[in-house]
């Protein structure tokens, strides 16, 4: 073919290569677009506040920053040292329904309330920013954990002096993460999720405005797993 016979002539004493093969074009290839969303969406179903989670929370629509026909709902993050990172809400229901901003930092969701969660003196973990905001938005403090398998053991060190409670959720990701919860923070109470709402934000659609009494109640039956025996 052309190419060997230019390998020849440029180098008569080297036997003709056949030509490299072309980089595979899946290697490049994004992964599918999400559908988006928006809060109209997102939000009333689940029983939360436009309002609080755009004034409170800092929630916004915004687009993909690579594909702006996309959109998408955007959730700021903070460290403990005030940096800021976003995650996007880019579904309303699948696997892909979250992204990251680039340059992002895994942390606890809504460490800017935590001088008023401290206040209080004591937090309830859920994973999740709704639930999170679910509750938030009715005066409990709560922080989210975005995703089981992102549970970090120095975040114990953040909950420090508060009375830790963890949402457990009726499947196996939740009974994970009140493990993992409860081996780094001694003491931690278990909520049980009750049947028929696996998270805050179900049980609000089921009970409406009696949301306040049953979560109290679930918090009172919470159970904490012993400590193991010391040798």
């Amino acid at each position: 073919n052309a190419y060997q016979l230019q390998q020849s002539l440029l180098d008569p004493t080297r036997p003709p290569q056949p030509p490299a093969p072309a980089p595979s074009a899946s290697k490049h290839k994004r992964s599918p677009l999400p559908p988006g969303t928006t809060l109209n969406e997102l939000l009333p179903p689940k029983g939360l506040s436009l309002n609080f989670a755009r004034q409170v929370m800092g929630w916004r629509d915004s687009v993909l920053p690579y594909a702006r026909r996309v959109q998408i709902v955007s959730i700021p993050y903070y460290s403990i040292d005030g940096k800021r990172s976003e995650r996007y809400r880019t579904a309303l229901a699948g696997a892909d329904r979250f992204r990251w901003a680039r340059n992002y930092h895994v942390s606890l969701y809504g460490l800017q309330h935590l001088a008023w969660i401290r206040e209080q003196g004591w937090v309830t973990l859920v994973e999740g920013e709704t639930d999170t905001a679910q509750l938030m938005q009715r005066g409990i403090p709560a922080l989210g954990v975005p995703g089981v398998q992102s549970w970090k053991l120095e975040w114990a060190e953040i909950l420090k002096g508060l009375q830790v409670f963890v949402w457990q959720e009726s499947d196996a990701a939740g009974e994970t993460l009140a493990k993992k919860v409860c081996a780094a923070i001694p003491g931690a109470g278990i909520i049980t999720a009750p049947s028929g709402a696996k998270d805050p934000c179900e049980l609000a659609v089921l009970v409406g405005h009696d949301f306040i009494d049953r979560f109290t109640a679930l918090v009172a039956q919470a159970k904490t797993i012993p400590a193991p025996p010391s040798d």
